[in-house]
């Protein structure tokens, strides 16, 4: 496990572009894994859940479109709602800011694996925590 965690945490930030669009392009992405600031694993989704067995399973996703990001479990209905503003250009990176004003940084980066698979991968990190989501490909949520 430690090595897949490893593994996503040197490619993460491999290719960084965009992570709100300047468009309005409305792009769903879904929540795989949450770390604690102390590395461990506390949360990941259902696919994900015979990678960290002692995370709790939760269905998250994240909705960008434009300079907004909307943050929902599906579990409970809660809800983070904030923008996002470019701070680094040429590094695709974010500051993101909640209607909480909790802030965080985001980025999008392509995650390749040692099997030479590659996903879309949204990361945020914001107080002591971050997300990692895959973007949803097929657009069902």
């Amino acid at each position: 496990m430690k090595k897949l965690i490893t593994a996503i945490l040197l490619f993460t930030f491999c290719i960084c572009i965009s992570g709100c669009s300047n468009d309005n392009q409305k792009i769903i992405w879904n929540m795989r894994s949450i770390q604690g600031n102390n590395g461990e694993v506390i949360y990941c989704s259902n696919k994900n859940k015979d990678t960290f067995p002692n995370a709790i399973v939760k269905d998250i996703i994240c909705i960008l479109q434009g300079s907004s990001i909307n943050i929902t479990d599906k579990n409970n209905g809660n809800k983070w709602i904030g923008s996002c503003t470019i701070i680094d250009s040429p590094q695709g990176i974010y500051e993101v800011i909640f209607d909480n004003n909790e802030k965080g940084i985001m980025g999008k980066s392509i995650t390749k694996y040692s099997d030479n698979t590659q996903e879309n991968t949204l990361v945020i990190s914001c107080e002591g925590y971050t997300l990692y989501f895959t973007e949803n490909t097929d657009k069902t949520n």
